[in-house]
């Protein structure tokens, strides 16, 4: 979604991402979405990804954005 997080009536999704810099040092990176949207986006698409960078999504983050959507 093109939407704005900011205007979302529920708290967006979050998802973790380790980013390796130019120096080699790993950092955590927070990436925000609509959860409904990448929820939908993933079941309709069967891309278990992150769609920012690609990173596969692993079954925890799969779980929690289940868990995520009974809750809102």
């Amino acid at each position: 979604s093109l939407d704005a997080i900011n205007i979302l009536s529920y708290p967006p999704f979050e998802i973790l991402s380790e980013h390796i810099d130019e120096s080699g040092n790993a950092a955590q990176v927070k990436h925000y979405f609509d959860g409904q949207f990448l929820a939908h986006y993933m079941v309709s698409t069967a891309n278990f990804i992150n769609p920012i960078n690609r990173d596969s999504l692993s079954y925890e983050v799969c779980l929690q954005l289940d868990k995520y959507r009974s809750e809102i």
